[in-house]
């Protein structure tokens, strides 16, 4: 099963002007909130690159489930000539097939060393080739540095496409600002910028209260979608705890089989109970989990964002994702980081912008204490006027 990939003539105005007006052999650099379209113009980019240069495309991002999300698409140039791949497996394949030796070195697990990387493939010689990166702002500033540095290599064959929301950065210290990425690729020369501003994914209702977490960064808000309404989000308790809030995700599933269903769990056990109980409920239906670094739930079985899709994440994967529907079940135990007050409203940001049609908050009500938990107390303060909230 594969997605829609939208055609040209499909696009927005300020998407086609991207691809219309950016050569393939210019370094691009493409800035926007949640929803305006970064994931397609990314993958235009790489497809059009791979007809017009009649080579394979490395498309990259450092999310697993965003890089099976993005393998989906149907388009067949896509599939044949765009090798997508998680930033992490493109790196280490690069450098075996250059035979560098061992291992691309490491400053501590899952974190390259760019220095000593950039410093081999200098001497190497190493063209990193046309290149299109998905969420930029999840890779290290070390890695825009080398890039900025290693795009000269190539005898005019290398190139980059660099899509990034800083606001949709999940941590504060290890990702890079669009200031970082500007300052770091500077050798490359200065990249074409473009901006993004339409909101083509959320209703009305969903971006407003995913705007209220919106913490000022450079990437902006997009435009409100002000013809594209529907229902108020809700924040909904439930006296009956994990048993309701199944409840609740496989009443919506049964009644709308055609939606896409996504539920953002706080705890990698709640992805793995909740999955359990939403599966039981609905007899026949498939019901898909990821858990990085569980071998018996990874990418690969993901049917995320099909029509009629089931899908359990923990809320660190839910990046880049999109559905119909999104449940965040259990607010009352979630931890997003406790880094800052700024860094829980950007995943909070994050997590809201996921849902198109439908989102519900849900948290345990058979324990009165837990409604005054601080994240719960948060949301209601920032967002109270904007969200419908029920116990039942």
């Amino acid at each position: 099963m594969s997605i829609h990939m939208p055609t040209y003539t499909q696009l927005s105005d300020e998407q086609k002007a991207i691809l219309e007006e950016s050569d393939y052999d210019d370094n691009i650099l493409v800035v926007g909130p949640p929803g305006t379209g970064k994931t397609v113009i990314a993958m235009q980019r790489a497809e059009g690159l791979a007809r017009a240069r009649k080579q394979t495309i490395n498309l990259i991002m450092y999310n697993q489930v965003l890089e099976h999300y993005t393998s989906q698409w149907d388009s067949a140039v896509f599939q044949e000539s765009v090798d997508v791949k998680t930033y992490h497996k493109w790196v280490a394949r690069l450098w075996r097939q250059h035979k560098c030796g061992g291992y691309a070195p490491q400053t501590e697990p899952y974190k390259f060393d760019w220095p000593a990387i950039q410093a081999e493939f200098v001497r190497r010689k190493v063209s990193l080739g046309r290149l299109v990166i998905d969420e930029a702002q999840d890779l290290p500033v070390s890695f825009y540095k080398a890039l900025g540095l290693l795009a000269g290599i190539g005898n005019g064959q290398s190139s980059f496409c660099i899509v990034a929301d800083e606001n949709q950065r999940l941590e504060e210290s290890h990702n890079s600002s669009i200031d970082d990425i500007r300052n770091a690729i500077i050798l490359a020369g200065v990249p074409h910028e473009y901006l993004l501003c339409h909101n083509y994914r959320n209703t009305l209702e969903i971006a407003t209260l995913a705007g209220r977490f919106y913490i000022g960064l450079e990437s902006g808000t997009a435009e409100l979608p002000e013809s594209h309404r529907g229902q108020k989000p809700r924040m909904i308790g439930y006296a009956k705890g994990t048993n309701g809030m199944a409840d609740a995700i496989s009443r919506h599933a049964s009644n709308n089989p055609t939606h896409s269903v996504l539920v953002v769990c706080p705890t990698k056990r709640l992805v793995k109970s909740m999955r359990n109980k939403i599966e039981a409920r609905l007899s026949g239906r498939s019901v898909k989990a990821f858990l990085s670094g569980d071998k018996n739930h990874v990418a690969g079985e993901l049917e995320t964002g099909h029509d009629g899709s089931i899908t359990l994440l923990h809320w660190c994967s839910m990046k880049g994702v999109e559905a119909d529907a999104v449940f965040v079940p259990h607010l009352e135990a979630f931890d997003l980081g406790g880094d800052s007050t700024e860094g829980e409203k950007m995943r909070l940001y994050v997590m809201f912008s996921r849902a198109r049609e439908i989102l519900e908050l849900q948290y345990d009500h058979s324990d009165k204490s837990v409604a005054e938990t601080r994240l719960i107390a948060m949301i209601r303060e920032i967002a109270g006027d904007v969200l419908e909230e029920l116990k039942l």
